[in-house]
């Protein structure tokens, strides 16, 4: 009988990021909107954190909404295709998963490096606050998806494990 703890585990994992990306949300929405009705000169930093904050509140409700259909989906599969085909093919998604996680590293250093550039190119409030807010944005996503990857990359290497490719 195959042991699918690992598999279990992996989605498992997805259902506490969705958790972690509620409470990155809201923290960010919060400091918006404080940031949003201060009168410091700083106030601009707020928009960054507002779009990044609804950004993470999307992430809750995409995993949460999906993972327990996938589990269920890849339970079937491996029930109904046998667990080569099933794992076969999950091992597919996870490939275009892990190749996305590369793209996503990229963007979030770039949005750090341009967040720098902002913070120390402008001698203006404004656009300082803007870049900070990216700066701090990027940053923590870039975290929560280190995380994320490592989580895809350990379940991918059990799925190769299963299929002989790993």
């Amino acid at each position: 009988m195959l042991d699918l703890s690992p598999l279990y585990a992996y989605f498992a994992g997805e259902k506490g990021a969705a958790w972690s990306a509620l409470g990155l949300g809201v923290l960010s929405l919060t400091a918006a909107g404080l940031l949003w009705r201060s009168d410091i000169a700083h106030r601009a930093m707020w928009w960054p954190l507002a779009i990044a904050g609804l950004i993470q509140l999307a992430i809750p409700v995409v995993l949460l909404t999906r993972t327990d259909p996938q589990v269920a989906a890849l339970d079937k599969a491996v029930a109904d295709v046998g667990p080569i085909a099933a794992l076969g093919a999950e091992q597919k998604r996870m490939d275009a998963v892990n190749r996305q996680f590369t793209v996503l590293k990229i963007a979030w250093v770039a949005l750090i490096v341009l967040g720098l550039g902002l913070v120390f190119a402008s001698g203006r409030p404004s656009p300082q606050a803007v870049g900070a807010g990216l700066l701090i944005e990027a940053a923590l996503v870039l975290a929560f998806d280190m995380v994320a990857a490592e989580r895809a990359e350990v379940y991918a290497r059990w799925l190769g494990s299963q299929l002989g490719t790993g």
